[in-house]
């Protein structure tokens, strides 16, 4: 009898992929299998409805004496002000121009933070901190294409530059991390979108 353990991390084999690679290897033929038909989404019948809800959800929260945002936040921002700045980005995500807002959404520049910034390069800066960042300068340039944890000299983790006597944030976003529980950070990305565990953590004794 033989057996064939095979544990194939996802950078090699993933998803729909992996399933035909897997499929060939255990054929017993030397033809390679039928390719699958595409995968076709189909809309969901509400879909409407929750793109409706979803627009309307908080970019940041706080309460409880605990600040939660799903990336970052620039060293620059107090909570106090970072928490108006989310109200800008909801407000245009809620009002009848969210469309234009979300196509002039995405990109990398401004780079930095500036009290002038105005219009969507201003509302651009919030939604990337809030959402993608992972490292930035002492000066508080974002480095949004520095993904990896041996990051180049200059680059910053964001929460390693917030203040100490600040309230305590709970964010997400860099499964990289594993869980991190400091007493001003409560990381909680433990990758289960890769096949990790899904962590929940209990505010009032951090258990």
């Amino acid at each position: 009898r033989c057996a064939l353990l095979a544990k194939v991390h996802h950078c090699m084999a993933d998803g729909v992929a992996g399933f035909a690679w897997f499929a060939s290897l255990l054929a017993g033929s030397d033809e390679a299998t039928e390719e699958p038909p595409p995968w076709t989404p189909r809309p969901a019948p509400d879909r409407d409805e929750l793109l409706d809800w979803l627009r309307r959800q908080r970019l940041m929260h706080a309460d409880a004496g605990y600040a939660m945002v799903h990336a970052g936040l620039l060293p620059q921002w107090s909570i106090a002000q970072a928490l108006a700045l989310a109200r800008e980005v909801e407000a245009g995500l809620e009002g009848p121009d969210y469309g234009e807002f979300l196509n002039c959404m995405y990109g990398n520049t401004p780079a930095q933070w500036h009290d002038d910034l105005s219009g969507y390069d201003r509302l651009r800066v919030i939604v990337n901190a809030m959402a993608r960042l992972r490292y930035c300068t002492d000066a508080g340039e974002m480095l949004l294409a520095v993904k990896r944890e041996d990051a180049p000299p200059g680059a910053r983790r964001w929460f390693d530059l917030r203040p100490a006597d600040e309230a305590p944030i709970v964010c997400g976003h860099r499964s990289t991390l594993g869980l991190l529980v400091k007493d001003r950070l409560l990381a909680l990305d433990t990758g289960c979108v890769w096949g990790g565990p899904l962590t929940a953590l209990r505010l009032e004794d951090r258990a």
